[in-house]
């Protein structure tokens, strides 16, 4: 590495294991101009004599011509200079130089190469961090980052929550809240990931992937109606109050045990069996009783009998019944005798009775 001007012999010498194939050399003068404020590397050669006390044509490098005899000077500025660029015996050649020996017998005139260098502008603040680059230590410093007096990035905390900013995963914390080890405040963390922040979310423990509304309730967690079902589970959404809702959320009003259109509470016969006709009680015959004489009316042939009256299996008391079948009630026949084929007054008697 040179940081002054020398001047050495460059060859192409045989590699490790080959014969020479070819012999080529060029006297090199390197400059860095201005001296001292820039280095320059050269690659792709090793420096094969170098003895003390002699000049510097004593100073040889040797380039291997199984490589094609190459060699790379790479220019690198100091802090607060930079790299203009390459010459060649004065023709400008850009910012990286390549020079090629052989393959073939040569001998390349006297070259001279120049690694010119300038100074920084005063003002010039590359890395954008607030620091000129003549007194920018640390001249890449990534945007945004808070750096010292010497260009150097420093850890900060932005929002003053006591976590430096590389591990503060909140960069904006609200004054005076507290935090978690990462900088979150309860307003910046979701801790059941629901989307909605901890400080407004009224279901703090939402399960897994269930969706939620503002609030950060989900269906399971909600339970619109009040009936102590919630509403992922509400087979009822919309029960009125105090309607004694079951398991799955369905009061007297919305239920119908039996299926047969009149609701529980609404149905004075609450087990109809099924396909049965009812009245708007929810009551079929088999259910009824009208003359409340312990026969339903389904079976009940005396749909009228008098309180207090005793009935047989047909639901029917002594009056009302026809003994002699002359189509004569009991109550009424004053002759309760089988008449046979003969006909009947009013009364219950033939003509001849």
């Amino acid at each position: 590495m040179y940081r002054s001007s020398r001047t050495f012999l460059l060859s192409l010498v045989a590699a490790s294991g080959f014969l020479f194939s070819a012999m080529s050399q060029a006297q090199i003068t390197l400059n860095v101009s201005p001296v001292e404020t820039g280095t320059v590397n050269i690659a792709g050669v090793g420096e094969i004599d170098s003895r003390p006390n002699c000049r510097d044509s004593c100073l040889t490098y040797s380039a291997t011509d199984s490589q094609g005899g190459s060699a790379t000077f790479t220019a690198s500025p100091d802090s607060g200079y930079q790299f203009l660029g390459w010459t060649v015996d004065g023709s400008p050649q850009g910012s990286n130089l390549v020079l090629v020996l052989g393959p073939y017998p040569s001998v390349i005139p006297q070259t001279t190469l120049t690694a010119t260098f300038d100074k920084l502008p005063l003002d010039s603040d590359s890395d954008g961090d607030g620091v000129y680059d003549s007194s920018d230590q640390c001249p890449n410093t990534p945007s945004g980052a808070t750096v010292d007096s010497a260009g150097c990035e420093v850890d900060g905390d932005s929002d003053n929550d006591g976590v430096s900013d590389s591990a503060d995963l909140c960069e904006r914390t609200p004054p005076g809240e507290s935090v978690d080890s990462r900088g979150c405040g309860s307003s910046q963390r979701d801790d059941d990931g629901d989307t909605v922040a901890n400080n407004i979310d009224r279901c703090p423990a939402t399960p897994r992937n269930e969706r939620v509304d503002r609030a950060g309730c989900g269906a399971s967690q909600k339970d619109g109606d009040s009936d102590g079902v919630s509403d992922s589970d509400d087979v009822c959404p919309a029960t009125p109050a105090n309607d004694e809702p079951d398991a799955e959320g369905c009061g007297a009003t919305q239920r119908d045990t039996d299926t047969d259109g009149v609701n529980d509470a609404s149905d004075f016969c609450p087990a109809t069996a099924a396909s049965e006709a009812v009245d708007t009680d929810g009551c079929a015959d088999s259910q009824k009783d009208t003359d409340s004489d312990g026969v339903n009316d389904a079976l009940d042939q005396c749909s009228d009998t008098q309180p207090g009256e005793s009935v047989d299996e047909n639901g029917c008391s002594y009056g009302q019944r026809d003994d002699d079948g002359d189509g004569i009630a009991n109550a009424i026949d004053k002759c309760i005798a089988p008449p046979g084929n003969k006909a009947v007054n009013t009364s219950g008697c033939t003509v001849v009775q």
